[in-house]
């Protein structure tokens, strides 16, 4: 795989290049897969090094701040105590072992995500349960929840969407395709009502304006009038819309 270096005092790493069908260079960090660069397939390393050597303070500083979340917040276990954000609140899971159960199954009730699985799993084999169990209920939820609020703008907006899908995207929120085809990472289940409508909105704006002009902000502060600040909070707190 092709790599690009960046060096800070004694500190130096090797940054994967991703290529794909894209016009844009962009530096990504993700907690779970740390710093990429994603490129279109025609430059070289030696002209894509050139354009982000300049980046590698903020690269070396977005690392920091990476180190001190994964500090704060570890890796799940996944047992009773555990939390998941739902909605941008914090949820406690509860496990409970049986020791005759057909099908492993979790509900929401009063609070609370009971989680029902076969007693005597290992660690891990619980883990991959719950999180697979997890990320099934936050899906259903998704689709539910996401229709309600496209459905709502729509109307204010004028605009009709072709339709609804969810994607597993870790950074690109959103997006809206020529057709009118609305996509939302499934992942902001977890995030506040209004970050959620923030990108919806976002989205429904393209079917109006396919570009990023000063009339097409205008038409989101219209409905938004402080996606500012839930833009910045979305990139703030996004690392922890994960299972």
């Amino acid at each position: 795989m092709e790599t690009i270096s960046f060096n800070q005092n004694d500190r130096s790493i090797q940054v994967p290049v991703i290529r794909s069908k894209r016009r844009s260079v962009s530096i990504v960090i993700d907690p779970n897969n740390g710093v990429s660069i994603r490129a279109p397939f025609k430059p070289s390393v030696g002209v894509l090094t050139k354009l982000v050597e300049d980046k590698t303070n903020w690269v070396f500083h977005k690392l920091s701040e990476l180190e001190g979340f994964k500090r704060r917040y570890p890796e799940k276990e996944y047992v009773s105590g555990d939390v998941l954000l739902y909605l941008g609140k914090n949820i406690s899971i509860h496990v409970q072992p049986h020791a005759r159960i057909k099908k492993p199954h979790v509900s929401y009730y009063k609070g609370i995500f009971i989680v029902n699985l076969k007693e005597g799993l290992t660690d891990s084999q619980r883990k991959n349960t719950i999180k697979k169990l997890m990320t099934a209920w936050f899906k259903e939820r998704a689709r539910l929840i996401f229709r309600q609020r496209i459905e709502h703008f729509s109307k204010i907006l004028g605009v009709r969407p072709r339709s609804m899908k969810l994607t597993n995207a870790k950074s690109r929120w959103g997006s809206c395709t020529a057709k009118g085809t609305v996509r939302i990472s499934w992942k902001l289940i977890m995030a506040p009502i209004e970050i959620l409508d923030y990108v919806i909105v976002h989205e429904l704006c393209h079917i109006k304006r396919r570009d990023h002009s000063n009339e097409y902000w205008k038409l989101v502060t219209s409905i938004i009038p402080n996606w500012k600040e839930l833009r910045n909070r979305l990139k703030k707190e996004s690392a922890l819309y994960t299972l």
